[in-house]
């Protein structure tokens, strides 16, 4: 039976509320370069289940795989222009990888989303822009390479804190300090004290994204949805 896909090159594979949010650039049959896309489910918090991430073979989506995406239709919803609805009746299909050496060419001019600062959480830097100003944007996700990062570990959060790993960084002049919800390297440094915080110098790429707003604080949040090729 035939049925709609899309082919993306995976470059955000991070951790949401009931599952992950998945993103990445589609690619043309020629192999060309495209837009954007967010793959999303039915559900009202439009996580991808792993389940849905599964390959038919068992194995699940990666960064950096190129996949075969069965889909139903666009589905903006405000700012995330990039949303589309998946077919889940079918299975996502690899069908190849980039590798690292590659990643320059999906990077992007457009910073868009970084452009709001001077607002800050408690433990953050310039990580949340406010709905009225989310709402003039015209996407949600951005891919980036930059020259020096660092990564820090401290408890959050009021009552009873919770450890969060963030990543601090300069672009365009401006600091920045978002919370990372890539699995992988959440993982890697969760287990370091409160406190914890380590400098990276080498070239290191990210997806940024923009979350829908928050419940009713006003605001929208950044996240570090991806960090590649950290030592």
């Amino acid at each position: 039976m035939e049925y709609l896909t899309k082919r993306i090159v995976c470059l955000a594979n991070s951790r949401k509320p009931g599952g992950r949010c998945v993103a990445g650039k589609e690619l043309s049959s020629t192999g060309g370069i495209g837009q954007w896309i967010r793959p999303v489910s039915k559900r009202e918090g439009q996580e991808i289940s792993s389940k849905e991430r599964q390959y038919e073979n068992g194995g699940y989506a990666k960064l950096l795989d190129i996949i075969e995406i069965p889909i139903i239709r666009h589905c903006r919803t405000g700012f995330q222009t990039e949303n589309i609805l998946i077919n889940d009746e079918y299975y996502w299909q690899k069908v190849g990888r980039i590798g690292i050496e590659e990643l320059c060419n999906y990077c992007d001019s457009d910073t868009e989303i970084l452009a709001y600062i001077n607002d800050s959480t408690r433990h953050g830097i310039n990580d949340r822009v406010s709905e009225s100003e989310a709402a003039n944007l015209s996407h949600s996700l951005c891919f980036v390479s930059i020259d020096s990062l660092s990564i820090i570990v401290q408890d959050e959060g009021f009552g009873a804190p919770k450890k969060k790993v963030r990543a601090e960084f300069e672009i365009n002049k401006n600091t920045y300090s978002i919370i990372v919800t890539d699995t992988v390297i959440e993982s890697r440094f969760k287990q370091e004290e409160d406190g914890y915080k380590q400098n990276f110098s080498n070239q290191i790429f990210m997806c940024i994204s923009l979350a829908l707003p928050f419940k009713d604080t006003g605001h929208c949040y950044r996240l570090v949805a991806s960090i590649i090729n950290l030592p």
